[in-house]
């Protein structure tokens, strides 16, 4: 197998651990880049798409959580620039959520997946959830699945459509709108609401071959269709994920903002954010070290009440915790359905993400993103 690209002297186990994932773990199509003060230090794509194009660095694909890292980068730099109060009660921008139940609750604790409302019950069509006005209406509607702020429950498809209905309100612009914006600055493919001239770059995603783990398939039963997690993460088996229909692999459904879960990209890209996010890349610095320490503080920890598993929320953020080892306890970032992972950590100036097209079972940390951390973890001690 060709591995395309390279890395950087002392940065070769984390090259070793790429090969591994297609000689022991599975993969077909991936990359993996690290960015070290500002600067690719490994940067790797193998293997081939669906179509037999290789994967390279032109190919882009669907990362879906991943993308609420960049949602919440996108998020922070609005407040850096004073156009976003995190701080501020969500009522004073959308009154009439989940039946104004919401109202007192902040926005950071929306984006630390306490609002309680991680699905609706409203009927809805995938033309109507891509469309996005017809998910707001039914999130205003809603009533909380829980007491606004007492508990957290993963937002799997929501949290999107939550925290950019508080962006355009505060700013008149969609997520989008800017996210384009940090992507050209930063000369990045990464897209939410993915143009047509860029579909063609596409790798579809597929389920990784082979039995489930009984670990994992345990975890998969508490997602099934009907149940909490279930509804979560397909609203309402709308956007499927499952081997008949992957939804998120056709552009009718990527051409639309989906903030939470259709964001496309390349891992390059996506390290290069995160490093931007810590230290200046090529001049650009997204944020300061004020705005990441207030996003990175723990507002979400325990049994979440939607995945039945340990996790742990800063304000968007995924942080380190049972579930998720990164490279110290000042990491943070956001892994994706199927195995994407995509962090920083501002201690070791680090920027790291891993995309594959092979679906692995695991929501929160696969074995093929775990072993590239530990690898980069080694080479950095």
């Amino acid at each position: 197998m060709q591995v395309r690209g390279g890395a950087e002297a002392g940065f070769g186990p984390v090259v070793d651990a790429f090969r591994a994932n297609f000689a022991d773990r599975g993969d077909v199509g991936a990359a993996c880049c690290l960015y070290l003060g500002g600067k690719p230090v490994v940067d790797v794509q193998a293997g081939q798409t669906s179509s037999g194009s290789p994967y390279d660095e032109r190919t882009v694909q669907v990362v879906f959580s991943v993308t609420k890292g960049v949602t919440t980068i996108a998020a922070l730099s609005l407040a850096g620039a004073e156009l976003l109060d995190l701080d501020q009660p969500v009522g004073r921008l959308w009154p009439e959520l989940g039946k104004g139940e919401v109202r007192s609750l902040s926005i950071r604790a929306v984006m630390a997946h306490r609002a309680g409302l991680p699905s609706y019950d409203a009927p809805l069509n995938w033309a109507e959830v891509c469309g996005g006005k017809s998910v707001l209406q039914a999130l205003e509607q809603q009533a909380p699945q829980w007491t606004p702020g007492s508990d957290h429950g993963y937002h799997a498809v929501t949290f999107g459509f939550l925290l950019g209905e508080l962006i355009r309100r505060a700013t008149g612009r969609t997520v989008g709108n800017v996210i384009a914006k940090l992507a050209e600055k930063l000369d990045l493919d990464l897209w939410v609401g993915l143009p047509a001239e860029q579909a063609h770059r596409l790798a579809a995603v597929h389920p990784l071959r082979g039995p489930l783990p009984p670990v994992a398939a345990e975890r998969l039963r508490a997602l099934a269709p009907g149940t909490p997690g279930g509804r979560a993460l397909t609203l309402n088996d709308v956007l499927p994920l499952g081997p008949g229909r992957i939804a998120y692999n056709e552009h009718a459904v990527l051409a639309h903002e989906l903030p939470a879960s259709g964001g496309v990209a390349s891992a390059h890209s996506l390290a290069r954010l995160y490093a931007a996010a810590i230290g200046p890349v090529d001049g650009v610095l997204l944020m300061s070290p004020e705005i990441i320490a207030a996003a990175t503080r723990p507002l979400s920890s325990g049994v979440d009440r939607v995945l039945s598993a340990q996790t742990r929320f800063g304000s968007g953020f995924m942080l380190p915790g049972p579930e998720l080892a990164l490279l110290s306890p000042r990491s943070f970032g956001h892994p994706g359905a199927g195995g994407s992972l995509a962090f920083a950590d501002p201690d070791l100036g680090v920027g790291f993400a891993y995309t594959t097209t092979a679906m692995g079972p695991h929501l929160v940390s696969d074995p093929r993103a775990s072993a590239l951390v530990t690898a980069a973890r080694h080479c950095l001690r």
